[in-house]
C-alpha cells in the first residue's frame, strides 16, 4: 500500500493541474487518470484547519476510507482529497459518504472526458 501514496510536491502539481476537480461538502477531490496500475491517492490538509493533532486526525480518517475502499474505486487514477473546513466537525461515515459520492460521481458522469477508462463501480 506504501506504493499507492502521492507524497511530492511536484506529483501533487500535476494531479491539480490536469486532473478533473470535484467539489463536495466536506472535501474536494482531484482526479487524473493515468495509463494503467492501481490508484495512487494524495491528502492535503492546510494549516488552517488546525493544530498538527487536528490535521494529523484528519488524514488519518482520510486514509482509512481510502484504505477501506481502495479495491472499489477500480484503477488508473490519481486521486488527490483536499480537506476542508466542514471535515472538522463530521464523522467518519460522513466523510467515507462525501468522498465515495464524489468518486461515483467521476465514475457515472456522462462526459466521457470525465471517466477513466476501467474505472469502478
Amino acid at each position: 500500500m506504501k506504493d499507492r501514496w502521492i507524497r511530492k510536491h511536484w506529483e501533487f502539481q500535476i494531479v491539480y493541474k490536469e486532473g478533473i476537480k470535484q467539489v463536495g461538502k466536506r472535501v474536494i477531490l482531484y482526479v487524473r487518470c493515468r495509463e494503467a496500475g492501481p490508484n495512487r491517492f494524495g491528502i492535503a490538509v492546510t494549516k488552517k484547519l488546525g493544530t498538527s493533532v487536528v490535521r494529523n486526525r484528519i488524514k488519518r480518517r482520510i486514509r482509512e476510507v481510502m484504505r477501506k475502499n481502495a479495491d472499489a474505486m477500480g484503477g488508473g487514477m490519481d486521486l488527490v482529497v483536499v480537506a476542508r473546513r466542514k471535515i472538522l466537525h463530521a464523522s467518519f461515515d460522513q466523510i467515507e459518504r462525501d468522498i465515495l459520492a464524489l468518486v461515483q460521481q467521476r465514475a457515472f458522469s456522462s462526459r466521457p472526458k470525465n471517466r477513466c477508462s476501467g474505472e469502478g463501480p
